[in-house]
Order: C-alpha cells, then sequence, then structure tokens
C-alpha cells in the first residue's frame, strides 16, 4: 500500500495512483515497454516518446507499519522486562529519581515524541513543493532514528539478559 502525496489519497503496490493515475517513482512512457524515467523528464531516455505519465512522490506503507509493529513489540518487551527487573537493578533509584525503570522511560520518551510529531506538523504548513519535500526527509530521519532506537534497546535487553541470566553457563 502507498500514500499518494499528490492527491493525497491510498493505493495499492501498482505503478500508478488509483484515484489521480500519476505514476510512482517516476514519468512511464506510453510505450508498450512502459520505460520509467526520472520526474522531471520530457521525453522517454530509452525510446524518445513524448507520451509521459505525470509523476507523483508516495510513502510506502509497508515497512513503516512493520516497524511501528516491532517498536511495539519492543516496547512492550521493555517495559515487561523493567517491570520485572525493577526492584533488581542496582542504583536505579539513586541514578533516576524514578522506583520503576518503565515509568522513567515512558516519561523520557514523551517530550522527543511530541516534539518530533510538532516539527513534522509545522513542515506541513510551508507552502508548495518545499514543505512536503521537507516533511518527508523529516519523515525519514524519524524512521532511522526509531531504528536505532530499537536496536538500541534490543542490545541493552540482551546485555541485561546476560548478566541476569548468565549464571556461568557456558556455550
Amino acid at each position: 500500500m502507498r500514500y499518494c502525496l499528490a492527491c493525497r489519497n491510498l493505493s495499492g503496490e501498482g505503478a500508478y495512483c488509483t484515484r489521480c493515475g500519476r505514476s510512482f517513482g517516476g514519468r512511464l512512457c506510453g510505450g508498450k515497454q512502459r520505460h520509467l524515467n526520472p520526474p522531471d523528464a520530457l521525453y522517454c531516455g530509452q525510446c524518445g516518446s513524448q507520451d509521459l505519465s505525470d509523476a507523483a512522490d508516495s510513502i510506502p506503507l509497508g515497512s513503516p507499519l512493520k516497524l511501528l509493529v516491532l517498536l511495539g513489540f519492543t516496547l512492550i518487551v521493555v517495559l515487561g522486562v523493567s517491570a520485572l527487573l525493577g526492584s533488581r537493578l542496582p542504583g536505579f533509584t539513586e541514578l533516576t529519581g524514578y522506583r520503576s525503570p518503565a515509568v522513567w522511560l515512558i516519561e523520557t520518551s514523551a517530550r522527543p515524541v511530541i516534539f518530533a510529531v510538532v516539527i513534522y506538523v509545522l513542515l506541513g504548513l510551508l507552502p508548495g513543493k518545499v514543505g512536503r519535500q521537507l516533511q518527508k526527509l523529516f519523515g525519514k530521519f524519524c524512521v532511522e532514528c526509531l531504528r536505532f532506537a530499537v536496536t538500541l534497546v534490543l542490545r541493552m535487553l540482551t546485555a541485561i539478559l546476560r548478566v541476569f541470566g548468565g549464571n556461568g553457563v557456558k556455550r
């Protein structure tokens, strides 16, 4: 599934938007081969045809949704593990001022998430193509930050499990 930025409609995984008919990923020529050309092309680079489709930017929704599901699952695991290990983490309360790592995690992550949402909305209010491009770039940046955070949390979980679950077992 894709979100067409030209008409702001959800479309299938095909090469064209089902609402406005624009092509995703560039301009396609009208010949039998349907050659893919850059979005600003006036002629087909392979057959020379002037019959080109209008291009539209799109956001693929498959991978961000999978990433959000992974992030949600990771968050549930982190909150569960932190609730189980909360009383066993030495010096956690003294370092953070919180008794529960789950509460600390929620409160410290709320501000950056709210900040990112506000910035994303403000970039969308900028006029014309510049606002959409900046919003798209910021969205990609946020997705990369989420990937990094998920990787970091998973590495922290494996380190915690090694410390508390090791018991000297050799592999």
